[in-house]
This record gives structure tokens, C-alpha cells and sequence, in this order.
């Protein structure tokens, strides 16, 4: 019979279910997302961490270099600085001569040389 029932109650069933199997296919690949974003979030936040580090220890470095090399006394530069006229690390004269391990006596203001010690 098209009409009866239990011809209508079967249709529902068999709707239902499939809505119910569309339902959790849908909730699956939601869940499935969340996770995959939760495992690239955590990836990503330890390379964060990892370069946040890493600045940390060349953060010092950087700020010794930008105030113009190595500073007197401070035998062999870590970063390897050429020998010759460099700005003045004392701020007292434009350039001092470094000799590649040490700073000396000899300064130069405007093209003009002279001595003058590091430590005086």
C-alpha cells in the first residue's frame, strides 16, 4: 500500500538515518580540522619559542655591535672586525685605530691623526 503507515514510518526512518550519517560525516571533518589546527598551532608555537631563544642569545651580541666594536680590553673580537681605522668606541674621537686584537693610541678627527690612550 503507498499510503499506509508503516510505508511512511520506514521512509522516515530510513531519512532520518541518513541525515543522522550526513550529520556525523559533517561533525567528523570538524573534528578532524580542530585537531589537525591544534598539532600546526603547537608546531608552530615551538618554532616561535625556538627563534625567541635564539634572539635571546644574539640580543647582546647585536647591541655590543651597533655601540661600534669591540670595547678596550676586550681582547679578540668574537666577530672577526677588520684591522684599521675604526669608529671610535670611547665616542671621544671619530675613528681609533684597531689592530685586529686591540684598540690603540692612534685617533683621527676630521682627517687629522693624533694619540690618545684608551685609557686616559
Amino acid at each position: 500500500m503507498p499510503g499506509s503507515p508503516l510505508l511512511i514510518a520506514a521512509t522516515r526512518c530510513t531519512t532520518n538515518t541518513g541525515n543522522a550519517a550526513v550529520g556525523l560525516a559533517i561533525l567528523a571533518v570538524l573534528v578532524g580540522a580542530i585537531i589537525l589546527f591544534a598539532v600546526l598551532n603547537a608546531q608552530a608555537r615551538g618554532r616561535l619559542a625556538s627563534a625567541n631563544a635564539e634572539l635571546a642569545f644574539l640580543r647582546p651580541e647585536y647591541e655590543r655591535l651597533r655601540g661600534g666594536g669591540p670595547t678596550a680590553g676586550s681582547g679578540p673580537s668574537p666577530v672577526p672586525m677588520s684591522a684599521g681605522w675604526q669608529l671610535d668606541p670611547t665616542g671621544r674621537h671619530q675613528y681609533r685605530l684597531w689592530d685586529g686584537y686591540t684598540w690603540g693610541d692612534d685617533v683621527a678627527d676630521g682627517g687629522v691623526s693624533s694619540k690618545d690612550p684608551m685609557t686616559g
